[in-house]
Parts: C-alpha cells; structure tokens; sequence
C-alpha cells in the first residue's frame, strides 16, 4: 500500500512540474452512517451513527483531473445484541493443569462499541462544467487505529467448563468460575489491525470568485480489509477463577471492517486560482509573446495620430513607443433575438442563443472566449490594452453566459475575445417583447 501511494503522489508531482497545476487546500466536515460492520457466530449488531473531519490538497494538473489526498478523523460506532447467543473460548487451563473449553451463554447482552481511525485518502479528482461544477472522486482510504473503545453493563451470562479429554461437563461451583453470574459490566479498549477502504465522492463544486470553492457532496467509504485482532471473550485467572474478566463482544467475529455512507461538506482555498489550467496559460503566454498579437489590438485601440510609424523606425525608437494604450471610448450596440427582429443577432463576439424560459437569455461566444468580470469596480479598473489583457489571461474563461430580463436584470461586465480582439463590454438592458426582444451593451476596445 504505501509503495502505490509513492508511485502515485511521484507520478503526480512530474506531472504537475511540467504542467503548471492548480493547488487547493482544504478543510472538510461529514456524517451518516458510520459503522464498524462484522457478523457475529451468534446474535446481533445495530450499525451506529458516525463522521469525519479533516484537512485536505488537491492537485489540478489539467482542468478537469487531479489528485486528492489528505488526513482526517474518522468515527465509527456500533452495538452488539448478544441476548440467549452462546460463545466459546477455547484453550484455558484450570488450576490443576487441565485444559478446558469455557463455554458461556449471555443473556440480556447489549455492548457499545466506538472506534478513531486517522483516515488518510489518496483519490483521483474529475471535476467537469462552466463555472460551477460537477465532481467525483475515487481511490483508497487508509485507517490507523486510534481509540477503540466498548462499554457493557446489566449482562447476565452463564458459564459450564467442557473438558475434552475426559468428555465432562462441569456446571459448578461459582467459586472455580463455572455456573451463573449477574450484573456483569465491563468497559475497555480493543484492538484493531489497520483499515485499507474503498473510498467514493460525488457532487458540485461551487465555485465563489477564483480563490474560494465549496463541495458539497455524497461519499461511500467501505472497508476490504480485515482488522479484527484474534482474542479471547473469557479472560480466565486459574489462580481466582471467580474473578473471570470479559472482553468485547467483537472477539467473537470473524471478520470487522469499516462502513460508512453520508454527506460531506469541503471549503477550498486555492491561492494561485480555481480555474487557471496550464493549457489556458500555455495559450495566454503564447499569445502575449507574439509582437504581432499583442500590438494588432493596440493599433485599433488607437487613433491615427498616435500609430507610431513602426516599419520606417530604428529598434531603439520602437521600444521607446508607450507601452500602454488607453481603451476607446465606449460604444453601444444591440443585439435582437435570432429570427424575430431586425437587429442582428452576432456583434462583438456575442451571440444571442435562445429565449430559454420567457423571461431568460442564453448568449454564447467562441470558445473559451469569455470572461465574466465580478462587479462594476473591476470593469473601472480596467482602463488600458494592457490591462485589459491581464485581466483576461488571469480570469476563469466560458464561453456562454445568462441574462434575466425586467426587475431581476442585473448588469454583467465582460471581456470578449473575438478573433484577435479584445473588447471590454457592459450589458445595460434585457428586454423580452414578442417581436422585438433586444439585448443592449455599451462596449471599450
């Protein structure tokens, strides 16, 4: 197991040194059902309620794969129900050298049982959707036991001693530990083997700005290996056989593994960005070092009597020429609904799509193209090419967007990429009217 974690977390790391990955760290909180889950050679179990909390990371070395790992507190509970169920421990020797098998009847039986792992997860992430979106997770979840504990009281229980090689029964006397006992209580530790589960989580990623995220979500966790520790359900003293002491009802089965099933709550914290990935930042880099791409914007941005006159001038006046060039003013434009009105449905890289439910429109661009700015003091911010650009290369790209229509309008700030043009856009109005729905936008290049 820990030579799979290494290769995993080696494959990782040269994966995400070439790649740029996204980092996420996170905290993370959960409950349901939590169980430890075993069968008993007699009697019952109640599966018990449980959680777990932790700390997590997530390498995103594309945008929709990655890899989560991480450590956690992991709660388990169950009870046993032993009522009129026989049980044998096998083995004892008296107090004259005999050897005997103690077999013991329990009635009115109902032991508690609370077990701590520290849970380590080490799990593929595939996330997948615009901005919000939908996530899985699968992998191993590894349990190192922490406190294990049981508790039993009010029992009554009944032992007889069988000896094998004289084949007798002895039912008494209580004073040699044989016969009939009451209010018998017992509290202790148990002891169990590491856990290795089967660890599974699906649900959205709800992403707030680019540095914050919440999941929300299901997980099923489901323990394939065994660790139950072989022991004895009668401590017996041959020198006080009265004082017989009693160990948890779990020593009696064969097989205990961990089960749980709940919902999970994780806070995400990525400090170099939620969604930057390193193909849109290949792109972006690729983009800016190009002369061209980067001053074709600029020279349409620019009237004619400041164009510099670049193909005539030395090297060194060129790189005199000002490397910032403020935006033009703004510019309105509208867009009508596809087929229904006489303004046209495509302008500045936006496409009106569809009236989705009377009251809502659906707008696209190319893809990728596109980024929502949060509020109105970002849009301001921007007043040059180049900022206008860093904006761009540093926001979380889409390629549609909606818009309501009457009281719910809000107004949206976007950048547009069309063709190699940027342009830097504000939705003003929404208006929905058989025959002349319009959408209206005030636009800086």
């Amino acid at each position: 197991m820990k030579k799979v974690i290494i290769i995993i977390i080696a494959a990782t790391c040269s994966l995400s040194a070439s790649a740029q990955p996204v980092h996420e760290f996170s905290i993370n909180g959960g409950g349901g059902l939590s169980a430890l889950n075993y069968k008993l050679s007699s009697g019952g179990k109640k599966l018990g309620g449980g959680g777990e909390f932790g700390v997590g990371y997530t390498c995103l070395f594309t945008e929709q794969i990655g890899l989560h790992v991480g450590a956690g507190i992991g709660l388990y509970n169950a009870k046993a129900d032993l009522d009129g169920a026989g049980v044998v421990t096998a083995g004892l020797t008296d107090d004259e050298g005999d050897r005997f098998n103690m077999h013991t009847t329990l009635h009115g039986y109902q032991e508690t049982q609370n077990a701590t792992f520290l849970n380590i997860p080490v799990m593929a992430h595939f996330q997948t959707g615009l901005v919000h979106k939908f996530y899985a997770m699968g992998g191993v979840k590894v349990g190192l036991p922490v406190s294990c504990k049981y508790d039993l009281s009010g029992a009554t229980l009944t032992n007889e001693a069988y000896y094998p090689e004289y084949d007798n029964v002895l039912k008494e006397p209580t004073f040699a530990g044989y016969g009939d006992f009451d209010n018998i209580s017992s509290s202790g530790k148990t002891k169990y083997k590491i856990s290795a589960a089967l660890a599974l989580e699906a649900g959205m990623k709800w992403n707030i700005g680019s540095l914050l995220a919440v999941y929300t979500g299901a997980y099923f966790d489901y323990g394939l290996t065994n660790i139950a520790k072989e022991t004895s359900f009668v401590n017996y003293n041959n020198a006080e056989p009265a004082n017989f002491t009693i160990n948890s009802a779990v020593a009696s089965a064969n097989k205990i593994n961990v089960m749980a099933v709940g919902v999970k709550v994780r806070l995400a914290l990525s400090p170099n960005g939620m969604e930057k990935s390193s193909g849109k930042e290949k792109t972006s880099k690729v983009k800016a070092e190009k002369p061209p791409k980067t001053k074709k914007p600029k020279s349409k941005a620019t009237s004619e009597t400041i164009e510099p006159p670049t193909a005539d001038l030395p090297v060194e006046e060129i790189e005199e020429t000002p490397v910032e060039v403020a935006l033009t003013d703004a510019v309105e434009f509208t867009l009508g609904r596809p087929g229904r009105e006489g303004f046209p449905a495509t302008a500045m890289g936006i496409t009106w799509v569809s009236n989705i439910d009377g009251q809502t429109a659906k707008f696209t661009t190319a893809s990728d193209a596109l980024v929502i700015l949060p509020d109105q003091t970002a849009y301001n911010a921007i007043t040059t090419q180049e900022s206008l650009k860093e904006a761009f290369d540093a926001g979380n790209k889409s390629k549609e967007f909606t818009a309501k229509a009457g009281t719910s309008f809000k107004s949206l700030y976007l950048i547009v990429q069309d063709g190699e043009t940027l342009y830097l856009i504000e939705m003003t109005s929404l208006q929905f009217k058989a025959g002349e729905s319009k959408a209206y936008f005030r636009v800086k290049r």
